[in-house]
């Protein structure tokens, strides 16, 4: 079966619209896709890896997890182990009915049928900058992998499905293939139509192929028993590196220097949102300093004598702690290992604040729109569900 054997239709029978669900998915023996995901944090390599899906899907191609594979932010290169971020056989048994078992395979598991290492034939650039460059390609370094010592740019498939079908037609027989790190290709005309989409354009009859694993799950429910209850609501104040993300387009074109919203307008942006709606607990997911954080709660309560407590962050769990001690959710996370547990936090907070009764997110965060995401998908989305500033 070639390429332009898959099937893609919508629901009103035209191919390539907006609705677009992929009837079929028969993954040629021997024909791997290797996703390359390096870019950024926890949310970018996760749309990375979702859109990866998806067109090893059009390739009819086995999609091939790095596990660990590695990331790359801000100069820094890091380990990531993908186990940890989906829960894969959860994936797998998702795709099964509609599609079969050999959808979805990590490089330990081919290397352990096939008793050799991996060897990427190609690495042909879906997406021209953001791809990599030679020097990232020098550092990047994954365990029974051999990368090839540089990169392909075939003609620009990123216009609509036909067009991405026909570059990479070429590639066909390529045992193993990679299309680089990808990152808001334009399919169906529009940036991402199909990657952020509520519902993934798989036939399942799963709610969410992108589950956190296990212990992650397990972690979340313990911590909003536990600490939040069910009447909470959430705030994702991304600070970091986020100055830029509050500019106007106006402001840009004047240079005018980068600045964090203010905690004030934070503030009355949140008292805005969520006065009178009964909440008395307020998780805050931030990289903010605790003056910040200590500035934002007593504004809260100054501007409504009712506002909610602050939970801040996820707490540390000492392993001489009760909590540790007599529970199993606190036990299982801490005890993984410390290299691991700092993106499981980050993914941890995201399915917290996916589970509030009411969320307000980070203007241009990938960690906030996949909470929206995660929260339409659930059932959990709500009217008062925003970004911060938002004038609406």
């Amino acid at each position: 079966m070639n390429v332009a054997d898959v099937n893609v239709r919508n629901s009103s029978g035209n191919s390539g619209g907006p609705s677009d669900v992929i009837e079929s998915w028969e993954p040629r023996e021997d024909r791997y896709l290797l996703a390359l995901c390096f870019y950024g944090r926890l949310s970018n390599q996760e749309v990375c890896m979702r859109s990866y899906l998806i067109f090893a899907a059009l390739l009819n191609r086995t999609l091939l997890v790095p596990d660990p594979g590695f990331a790359h932010h801000f100069q820094t290169w890091y380990r990531w182990r993908w186990s940890l971020i989906f829960d894969i056989p959860h994936l797998r048994a998702c795709l099964a009915d509609a599609y079969g078992n050999t959808t979805v395979l990590t490089v330990e598991e081919l290397v352990s049928r096939t008793n050799q290492n991996v060897t990427v034939d190609h690495i042909a650039c879906a997406e021209g900058r953001s791809c990599m460059d030679e020097i990232q390609l020098s550092f990047a370094k994954l365990p029974n992998v051999t990368l090839p010592d540089k990169l392909e740019h075939p003609e620009s498939g990123r216009q609509d499905i036909n067009s991405f079908r026909a570059a990479y037609a070429p590639y066909a027989n390529t045992r193993v293939l990679s299309l680089g790190n990808i990152y808001g290709l334009l399919l169906n005309g529009k940036t991402g139509k199909m990657l952020h989409e509520t519902k993934p354009p798989f036939r399942t009859s799963c709610l969410d192929l992108w589950e956190p694993p296990p212990v992650v799950r397990q972690f979340v429910s313990g911590f909003i028993d536990t600490f939040l209850g069910d009447d909470f609501a959430a705030v994702h104040m991304r600070r970091g590196d986020f100055s830029h993300a509050y500019l106007r387009n106006e402001e840009k074109e004047q240079n005018r220097n980068p600045a964090f919203l203010p905690i004030a307008s934070i503030a009355r942006y949140i008292v805005s949102r969520l006065s009178g709606r009964g909440i008395s607990i307020l998780y805050l997911a931030t990289d903010a300093s605790l003056a910040e954080v200590q500035f934002l709660e007593k504004l809260l309560l100054e501007l409504d004598s009712k506002a909610p407590f602050i939970v801040e962050r996820l707490p540390q769990f000492s392993k001489g702690s009760l909590e540790y001690k007599e529970s199993d959710w606190v036990r299982d996370f801490e005890d993984l290992d410390e290299e691991d547990k700092g993106i499981l936090k980050a993914l941890a907070e995201k399915h917290i604040c996916a589970r509030a009764q009411y969320f307000i997110g980070t203007p241009k965060s990938t960690f906030s729109s996949d909470i929206i995401r995660i929260r339409e998908v659930e059932g959990r989305a709500s009217t008062v569900d925003s970004y911060l500033g938002d004038s609406g």
